[in-house]
């Protein structure tokens, strides 16, 4: 089958969109499928002009074939890319401008405060209203990479999707090499992410042994380590900055657990990641995506987000290889299911 794959794109922010539309050509063209990628323009919603012309730009896109030859399916992910034209669009769906859905009451709140939010009403109306068009007139099919994805799509729009997991991005680099003492965590640093959580927590970790390394960059960099500094916790926890996939993952092979504890995540590919690398995984009740995969006292812990709830259960982990080595021998049985052999199968079944 002729294959293409098109998501959204803003310049120099290639994330786990784009990195999940590469792969999944990748893994279509390994099957025997003719696969390609097409990135398509998507512009920030500070100003509402630019983010419809973002639309408009994927509505004029035509897909249906490439010098003469018809392009059998489209498989499109994040918004604006389902509104490219073509009959077969089947959507893998991500995500949508979160600030006009489920992020909104915040974002309103200060729209309101600087004299915007009366703008803000109407143009999340248009928006609501062109998003629910689309999916529901140019989609043959929906599907959610989560649960918390597909509970978002029926509570704004009543569009029902099936919950497809992707599977990790780089398989070839995950193994499985010790439980050393630390805890790993690694995502972009901005808010969301709450790395400060593991900063907080590593405050009431009793261990003397067990440390807490946070991986990757962002806006959020200079106050966890100006956090770091303030606790006095130079010695217990360290920011390595940016990190090539290689160290990345050197890391999850060497660490006795990984620490993944988002606000409200969409999916979070570091959770899948770190269970098939054989680590149990912390995260918290209102991590949206990650709680799907992470079964408390099972694979990993799934706690509230308390700093004190928290450094209990590293203490725990600090005291315990073998607790470590229970949970990560089950993470790793339960990510097994989530394989791009199934994936494959059902984005290429037929309608």
């Amino acid at each position: 089958m002729r294959i293409l794959v098109v998501t959204s794109y803003v310049p120099f922010e290639m994330g786990g969109n784009e990195r999940l539309a590469l792969a999944l050509v990748r893994e279509l063209n390994k099957r025997g499928h003719e696969a390609d990628w097409l990135f398509t323009p998507q512009n920030r919603h500070y100003l509402f002009r630019s983010l419809m012309a973002g639309y408009l730009a994927n509505y004029l896109t035509d897909v249906r074939e490439v010098d003469g030859r018809p392009i059998e399916r489209v498989i499109t992910i994040k918004f604006p890319s389902f509104a490219v034209r073509h009959p077969v669009q089947l959507c893998w769906f991500a995500h949508r401008q979160r600030e006009y859905y489920d992020l909104w009451d915040e974002w309103y709140a200060y729209q309101k405060r600087i004299g915007a939010g009366w703008r803000r009403k109407i143009q999340r109306f248009l928006l609501h209203r062109i998003d629910n068009h689309l999916l529901s007139r140019h989609v043959k099919k929906l599907y959610a990479i989560s649960g918390n994805v597909a509970n978002r799509l029926k509570k704004w729009g009543n569009h029902d999707a099936e919950i497809l997991y992707p599977p990790p991005l780089r398989e070839e680099l995950i193994r499985f090499e010790a439980y050393e003492p630390f805890i790993f965590a690694f995502s972009r640093l901005i808010v969301p992410k709450r790395m400060d959580l593991l900063i907080e927590a590593m405050r009431y970790v009793k261990s003397k042994v067990i440390r807490g390394i946070i991986g990757g960059k962002g806006a959020e960099y200079d106050r966890l380590n100006k956090m770091v500094q303030k606790y006095g916790l130079q010695d217990r926890v360290t920011l390595s900055g940016p990190l090539s996939d290689e160290e990345v993952f050197d890391y999850v092979a060497r660490c006795r657990a990984v620490f993944f504890a988002p606000r409200n995540e969409d999916y979070g590919l570091v959770t899948v990641e770190a269970m098939r690398s054989h680590k149990p995984v912390i995260t918290c009740t209102d991590s949206g995506g990650p709680t799907e995969l992470v079964r408390d006292g099972m694979n990993g812990f799934v706690l509230p987000p308390d700093p004190l709830a928290i450094a209990k259960r590293i203490d725990e982990l600090a005291d315990s290889e073998d607790l470590a080595k229970s949970l990560g021998k089950q993470a790793y049985e339960d990510s097994r299911i989530i394989s791009w052999d199934a994936v494959v199968k059902r984005l290429t079944a037929p309608l």
